[in-house]
Protein backbone atom coordinates (compact mmCIF):
# COMPACT_ATOMS: atom_id res chain seq x y z
CA UNK A 1 0.00 0.00 0.00
CA UNK A 2 1.17 3.22 -0.99
CA UNK A 3 0.79 6.36 1.52
CA UNK A 4 0.33 9.81 0.94
CA UNK A 5 3.90 10.71 2.22
CA UNK A 6 5.19 8.33 -0.50
CA UNK A 7 5.75 5.77 1.89
CA UNK A 8 4.80 1.91 1.23
CA UNK A 9 3.76 -0.22 3.96
CA UNK A 10 2.73 -4.15 3.59
CA UNK A 11 1.39 -6.55 5.94
CA UNK A 12 4.61 -7.76 7.28
CA UNK A 13 6.23 -4.12 7.13
CA UNK A 14 4.03 -2.25 8.60
CA UNK A 15 5.76 1.28 9.50
CA UNK A 16 4.54 4.33 8.46
CA UNK A 17 5.66 7.51 10.20
CA UNK A 18 3.48 9.76 12.66
CA UNK A 19 3.06 12.00 9.14
CA UNK A 20 1.48 8.79 7.37
CA UNK A 21 -0.64 7.74 10.27
CA UNK A 22 -2.11 11.13 10.97
CA UNK A 23 -2.63 12.07 6.85
CA UNK A 24 -4.40 9.50 6.72
CA UNK A 25 -6.67 8.45 9.61
CA UNK A 26 -7.72 12.69 8.92
CA UNK A 27 -9.55 11.21 5.78
CA UNK A 28 -11.07 8.26 7.53
CA UNK A 29 -14.85 9.12 8.93
CA UNK A 30 -16.00 7.62 12.01
CA UNK A 31 -18.98 4.81 12.46
CA UNK A 32 -18.49 4.00 8.20
CA UNK A 33 -19.77 7.84 7.65
CA UNK A 34 -22.81 7.50 9.51
CA UNK A 35 -22.70 10.85 10.94
CA UNK A 36 -25.39 13.72 11.52
CA UNK A 37 -26.33 15.86 8.71
CA UNK A 38 -25.04 18.81 10.92
CA UNK A 39 -21.49 17.20 11.11
CA UNK A 40 -19.71 17.72 7.82
CA UNK A 41 -16.94 15.21 9.17
CA UNK A 42 -16.00 13.37 12.27
CA UNK A 43 -12.46 11.47 10.97
CA UNK A 44 -10.54 8.93 13.20
CA UNK A 45 -8.05 11.38 13.96
CA UNK A 46 -11.20 13.68 15.53
CA UNK A 47 -11.26 10.41 17.77
CA UNK A 48 -7.76 9.81 18.43
CA UNK A 49 -7.33 12.99 19.95
CA UNK A 50 -10.25 12.84 21.64
CA UNK A 51 -9.25 9.25 23.61
CA UNK A 52 -5.80 11.41 24.55
CA UNK A 53 -7.47 14.13 25.79
CA UNK A 54 -10.01 11.76 27.97
CA UNK A 55 -7.04 9.98 28.94
CA UNK A 56 -5.70 12.51 30.10
CA UNK A 57 -8.08 13.83 32.01
CA UNK A 58 -9.39 10.51 33.60
CA UNK A 59 -5.51 10.61 34.78
CA UNK A 60 -5.55 13.57 36.41
CA UNK A 61 -8.59 13.62 37.72
CA UNK A 62 -7.59 9.53 39.43
CA UNK A 63 -5.44 11.94 42.42
CA UNK A 64 -2.10 10.76 41.34
CA UNK A 65 0.62 12.89 42.87
CA UNK A 66 2.32 14.52 39.39
CA UNK A 67 5.48 13.53 40.61
CA UNK A 68 6.75 10.24 39.82
CA UNK A 69 3.60 9.52 37.50
CA UNK A 70 4.57 11.24 34.06
CA UNK A 71 5.81 8.39 32.33
CA UNK A 72 2.69 6.64 33.34
CA UNK A 73 0.64 9.44 32.30
CA UNK A 74 2.86 9.84 28.78
CA UNK A 75 2.50 5.90 28.13
CA UNK A 76 -1.21 6.72 28.78
CA UNK A 77 -1.21 9.84 26.29
CA UNK A 78 0.75 7.50 23.67
CA UNK A 79 -1.15 4.32 23.73
CA UNK A 80 -4.65 6.55 23.08
CA UNK A 81 -3.12 8.36 19.57
CA UNK A 82 -1.49 5.29 18.50
CA UNK A 83 -5.10 3.13 19.40
CA UNK A 84 -6.32 3.16 16.32
CA UNK A 85 -3.40 3.68 13.65
CA UNK A 86 -3.45 0.38 12.19
CA UNK A 87 -6.82 1.60 9.94
CA UNK A 88 -5.39 3.30 8.06
CA UNK A 89 -4.84 0.03 6.17
CA UNK A 90 -7.70 -1.89 7.45
CA UNK A 91 -9.85 1.22 7.38
CA UNK A 92 -12.43 1.64 10.62
CA UNK A 93 -14.07 -1.27 11.13
CA UNK A 94 -17.93 -0.97 12.95
CA UNK A 95 -17.39 -3.24 16.26
CA UNK A 96 -20.35 -5.63 15.32
CA UNK A 97 -18.35 -6.73 12.03
CA UNK A 98 -14.91 -6.85 13.79
CA UNK A 99 -14.39 -10.74 14.42
CA UNK A 100 -11.89 -12.04 16.42
CA UNK A 101 -9.56 -12.67 13.58
CA UNK A 102 -9.32 -9.56 12.56
CA UNK A 103 -8.69 -7.74 16.31
CA UNK A 104 -5.47 -10.14 16.15
CA UNK A 105 -4.18 -9.06 12.97
CA UNK A 106 -4.46 -5.41 14.71
CA UNK A 107 -2.39 -6.36 17.55
CA UNK A 108 0.46 -7.77 15.08
CA UNK A 109 0.20 -4.59 12.95
CA UNK A 110 0.15 -2.34 15.85
CA UNK A 111 3.39 -4.63 17.28
CA UNK A 112 5.42 -3.75 14.42
CA UNK A 113 4.47 0.07 14.40
CA UNK A 114 5.50 0.22 18.18
CA UNK A 115 9.15 -1.41 16.83
CA UNK A 116 9.22 1.42 14.20
CA UNK A 117 8.52 4.27 16.62
CA UNK A 118 10.96 2.87 19.13
CA UNK A 119 8.26 2.21 21.99
CA UNK A 120 7.77 -0.68 24.03
CA UNK A 121 4.39 -2.18 25.26
CA UNK A 122 3.30 -0.78 28.94
CA UNK A 123 1.62 -2.97 31.66
CA UNK A 124 -2.09 -4.08 31.66
CA UNK A 125 -2.85 -1.02 33.59
CA UNK A 126 -2.19 1.36 31.20
CA UNK A 127 -3.97 -0.87 27.99
CA UNK A 128 -7.26 -0.90 30.33
CA UNK A 129 -6.63 3.44 30.89
CA UNK A 130 -6.63 3.36 27.08
CA UNK A 131 -9.40 0.86 26.94
CA UNK A 132 -11.47 2.97 29.30
CA UNK A 133 -10.56 6.47 26.99
CA UNK A 134 -11.93 5.24 23.84
CA UNK A 135 -15.16 3.72 25.07
CA UNK A 136 -16.11 6.95 26.60
CA UNK A 137 -14.90 8.59 23.51
CA UNK A 138 -16.95 6.52 21.70
CA UNK A 139 -20.40 7.25 23.55
CA UNK A 140 -19.39 10.74 23.28
CA UNK A 141 -18.83 10.84 19.25
CA UNK A 142 -22.79 8.56 19.37
CA UNK A 143 -24.14 11.34 21.45
CA UNK A 144 -22.57 14.38 19.94
CA UNK A 145 -22.03 13.50 15.98
CA UNK A 146 -23.43 10.21 15.10
CA UNK A 147 -26.12 9.46 13.34
CA UNK A 148 -29.65 9.46 15.40
CA UNK A 149 -30.44 5.85 16.80
CA UNK A 150 -26.70 4.85 16.60
CA UNK A 151 -25.91 6.31 20.67
CA UNK A 152 -29.07 3.43 21.51
CA UNK A 153 -27.06 0.50 19.44
CA UNK A 154 -23.64 1.34 20.63
CA UNK A 155 -24.89 1.52 24.41
CA UNK A 156 -26.68 -1.62 23.91
CA UNK A 157 -23.22 -2.89 22.13
CA UNK A 158 -21.18 -2.26 25.47
CA UNK A 159 -23.87 -3.60 27.63
CA UNK A 160 -25.15 0.03 29.29
CA UNK A 161 -28.59 0.82 30.05
CA UNK A 162 -27.72 4.42 30.72
CA UNK A 163 -24.97 6.67 29.82
CA UNK A 164 -21.55 6.04 32.22
CA UNK A 165 -20.81 8.07 34.84
CA UNK A 166 -17.43 9.28 35.61
CA UNK A 167 -16.21 8.84 39.39
CA UNK A 168 -15.78 12.49 39.49
CA UNK A 169 -18.94 14.96 38.32
CA UNK A 170 -16.61 17.83 37.76
CA UNK A 171 -14.87 15.49 35.04
CA UNK A 172 -18.12 14.86 33.49
CA UNK A 173 -19.03 18.08 32.92
CA UNK A 174 -15.62 19.19 31.77
CA UNK A 175 -15.66 16.45 29.66
CA UNK A 176 -19.14 17.29 28.00
CA UNK A 177 -18.00 20.73 27.60
CA UNK A 178 -15.06 19.06 25.75
CA UNK A 179 -17.25 17.25 23.39
CA UNK A 180 -18.98 20.13 22.45
CA UNK A 181 -15.75 22.49 21.61
CA UNK A 182 -14.18 19.52 19.62
CA UNK A 183 -17.57 19.34 18.00
CA UNK A 184 -17.67 22.99 16.93
CA UNK A 185 -13.29 22.63 15.75
CA UNK A 186 -14.68 19.98 12.92
CA UNK A 187 -14.09 23.17 10.65
CA UNK A 188 -10.72 22.84 10.85
CA UNK A 189 -8.85 21.84 7.95
CA UNK A 190 -7.23 18.27 7.44
CA UNK A 191 -3.44 20.24 7.81
CA UNK A 192 -4.17 21.80 11.57
CA UNK A 193 -5.87 18.48 12.70
CA UNK A 194 -2.51 16.51 11.48
CA UNK A 195 -0.56 19.15 12.83
CA UNK A 196 -2.10 18.43 16.61
CA UNK A 197 -1.77 14.62 16.36
CA UNK A 198 2.19 15.38 14.98
CA UNK A 199 3.08 17.79 17.80
CA UNK A 200 1.41 15.29 20.36
CA UNK A 201 3.44 12.45 19.12
CA UNK A 202 6.75 14.13 18.55
CA UNK A 203 6.23 15.58 22.44
CA UNK A 204 6.02 11.96 23.65
CA UNK A 205 8.24 9.88 21.41
CA UNK A 206 10.95 12.40 22.88
CA UNK A 207 10.12 11.54 26.14
CA UNK A 208 9.67 8.12 26.19
CA UNK A 209 11.41 5.03 24.44
CA UNK A 210 13.62 7.13 22.06
CA UNK A 211 17.17 6.07 22.83
CA UNK A 212 18.51 5.96 19.39
CA UNK A 213 17.19 8.77 17.79
CA UNK A 214 14.02 7.75 16.22
CA UNK A 215 11.93 10.79 16.68
CA UNK A 216 14.93 12.69 14.67
CA UNK A 217 14.88 10.19 12.59
CA UNK A 218 11.22 10.89 11.34
CA UNK A 219 12.36 14.61 11.02
CA UNK A 220 10.85 15.35 14.34
CA UNK A 221 11.83 18.69 16.03
CA UNK A 222 14.40 18.35 18.98
CA UNK A 223 11.92 20.91 21.51
CA UNK A 224 8.84 20.27 20.08
CA UNK A 225 5.99 22.19 22.20
CA UNK A 226 3.37 18.73 22.48
CA UNK A 227 0.45 21.65 22.58
CA UNK A 228 -2.69 19.84 21.24
CA UNK A 229 -4.19 22.90 19.56
CA UNK A 230 -2.66 25.85 17.66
Amino acid sequence: MLLLTGERITVTHFRPSPMAVAMHLARLPRFGGSLREDCDHWSVLHHSLLVCEIAKQAFVQSCYPSDGHSEKLDRIMMGALVHDATEIAIMDIPRPFKIQEMRAFEVRLLNQLYEAWGLTHSGEDVGKAVKAADTMALVLEANRVAMPGLLELIMEECGMTKLPELRFASYIEGLLEYGDTIHRKTTYSRATLVSMYRNRVHHLLHKLDDPDGTAERWGLPADPTGKMYP
